[in-house]
């Protein structure tokens, strides 16, 4: 168990970051900025820490009105927790959670926590930090969370993992808005070659299944009535009975063929 102190280093964390986990570039440097921001005074993430709302020290949802600036713990423990997001979440989308075969593992703050500050450590850190900070970026429009309640009876709710996504306030502070950009028009190529690709596997397979159609021809029977033929294949002369020669002329090929047609 830790003994709480005055200047103890356990007041301001930095990032608990996976080991052997790198991200792409344009992450790897807002990451950077981000780390950077809690002492530099020019940064205009640190302006944006100057001004956020400060929340009381129980935990609760009420708005502080601002009497002093941030101390630079809570502004280096704040930006600890928004590396964490921002790590943990989908480029494209902002969702903090992780895919899953049957859709989204979401985030709960409990483990978001653990991200940014590693193992909890008793009378020196706990989870209200974590919510409290987590009310700062919401307060601010960096993340957006959406409470889900499921009814169990009547007059009776349970709540369940909020959803979270960081904003696209939250990229543009930190400069990731053309990355997010290139990450959507990559996503949305993907899914249409994925579209592509099974509309071009049902349709081979249809027609493979499907026989060649034979269209249909029609000639007038020997009755006079127009009938559909069995085949496509046109109508021929019936050969010639026994004893019968060949029509020596072109003109008697006609006659017979009018007559086998029933035209006159």
């Amino acid at each position: 168990m830790a003994t709480v102190r005055a200047g103890s280093p356990l007041r301001a964390v930095a990032w608990h970051r996976p080991a052997k986990r790198r991200y792409i570039e344009p992450i790897e440097r807002a990451l950077r900025r981000l780390d950077t921001a809690v002492e530099d005074r020019r940064s205009p993430i640190r302006d944006a820490l100057e001004t956020s709302p400060l929340f009381d020290g129980e935990g609760e949802a009420r708005q502080r009105s601002r009497t002093r600036r941030m101390r630079s713990d809570g502004a280096r423990n704040l930006v600890t927790l928004a590396q964490a997001l921002l790590a943990s979440a989908d480029l494209a989308t902002g969702f903090l959670g992780t895919p899953t075969g049957q859709g989204w593992d979401r985030h709960d703050w409990g483990r978001l926590d653990y991200r940014a500050y590693g193992d909890r450590v008793e009378l020196e850190r706990s989870n209200r930090r974590t919510q409290r900070h987590a009310r700062t970026l919401a307060a601010m429009g960096l993340v957006s969370v959406a409470e889900l309640k499921i009814p169990q009876g009547p007059g009776q709710w349970r709540s369940v993992t909020a959803i979270k996504r960081l904003t696209a306030e939250f990229y543009a502070l930190v400069g990731l808005t053309a990355a997010v950009k290139q990450a959507r028009r990559e996503r949305d190529r993907t899914k249409g070659e994925t579209r592509v690709a099974v509309l071009k596997r049902v349709m081979g397979t249809s027609s493979k299944r499907r026989p060649a159609e034979q269209p249909v021809a029609t000639g007038r029977a020997a009755d006079g009535a127009y009938r559909p033929f069995d085949s496509a294949a046109p109508p021929t002369a019936p050969p010639p009975a026994s004893g019968e020669g060949r029509p020596e002329t072109a003109q008697a090929a006609i006659e017979s063929i009018r007559k086998f047609l029933g035209v006159r």
